[in-house]
């Protein structure tokens, strides 16, 4: 009888084990729906940095120009700043198929962290289980500074992180040359989108090369 009794706990710790697995995938996936519902009310209104930008974007989709009538890589955005070649150029092209809505100018972003959250997960995978991966996900999903920047149309904290986090999948992933420039490439990407990853590579640029020596040993 304590023999059976212990073969129903187990059984029953697996059975619930697996449930909360799945729940969480669920979650996981449910973080980057929610990235998707609701653009136009919330955040409320299309501040100064999300219109300044999308105008621009628009002119380039449209004319071929920015707003000034200039061809150039980096657009003035107002303030002394400018709009990154990274974010301005893709999203002309995406406005082309979206139109000019405050739903799909925001859905630019939600793209962006749903592609975010896939980078997580291939990331996590490759030092922890498939369980881990999503515990990962769900855990980035809910951050509120991601949320909150996954549902703005301004540029382009999520497109620096994509960047971040691709280029560290590519890295760690193996020493192969192909996988050396896709790494290259998107930390390029994330350099150009945001100034903050300037600071955050090279920082990050010692760590990354002795935990990749120690996973090849």
């Amino acid at each position: 009888m304590a023999l059976l009794t212990a073969t129903a706990r187990s059984a029953l710790a697996g059975r619930v084990r697996e449930i909360g697995g799945w729940a969480v995938i669920a979650l996981a996936l449910l973080a980057g729906v929610m990235r998707y519902v609701g653009l136009q009310q919330a955040p409320p209104g299309f501040y100064n940095d999300e219109a300044v930008i999308s105008v621009e974007a628009i002119s380039l989709s449209q004319t071929g120009h920015d707003t000034f009538g200039r061809r150039e890589l980096f657009t003035d955005s107002g303030g002394g700043g400018h709009t990154s070649p990274t974010h301005l150029f893709p999203k002309a092209l995406w406005v082309k198929f979206t139109g000019y809505s405050i739903y799909a100018l925001r859905a630019y972003a939600a793209t962006e962290g749903v592609v975010l959250l896939a980078g997580v997960y291939f990331l996590a995978r490759l030092f922890l289980t498939r369980r881990g991966a999503w515990f990962a996900v769900l855990a980035a999903g809910f951050s509120p500074w991601l949320f909150q920047f996954s549902r703005m149309a301004n540029d382009d904290p999520m497109g620096s992180l994509c960047g971040v986090f691709w280029g560290l999948y590519f890295f760690f992933r193996s020493a192969r040359l192909l996988d050396a420039v896709g790494a290259a490439l998107c930390f390029v990407v994330a350099v150009y989108a945001y100034a903050s990853a300037e600071v955050v590579l090279p920082a990050l640029f010692l760590l990354m090369l002795l935990t990749k020596r120690a996973r090849h040993r």
